[in-house]
């Protein structure tokens, strides 16, 4: 057995390459098909569904704010691994 077995997985990222490595990773880690979101509007929604048992957000969005999608899932106290590629430096004020 894997460790992710069974997990439902919310990824919200805008970069659709690191989108499809993270699920290519995940499945190996035998978590089923993430739910992957690219905007920050449409993780809103996601984090609606309550199958979901953790995230991986990337805070630097293009599309709009994610503290509000990061919020709901921690009221509901779903894990939230928050990663970024962007170094520090470059990253949005927050």
């Amino acid at each position: 057995m894997t460790r992710l077995a069974g997990a439902r997985v919310l990824l919200i990222d805008p970069d659709i390459l690191l989108a499809v490595h993270l699920t290519d990773e995940l499945a190996r880690q035998g978590a089923p098909l993430p739910m992957v979101t690219p905007t920050a509007d449409r993780a809103v929604k996601a984090t609606k569904d309550p199958d979901i048992t953790a995230a991986v957000v990337d805070p630097c969005m293009n599309a709009g704010d994610i503290i509000p999608a990061v919020e709901q899932l921690l009221e509901r106290r779903v894990p939230v691994l928050v990663t970024s590629l962007l170094p520090y430096e470059r990253q949005p004020p927050s």
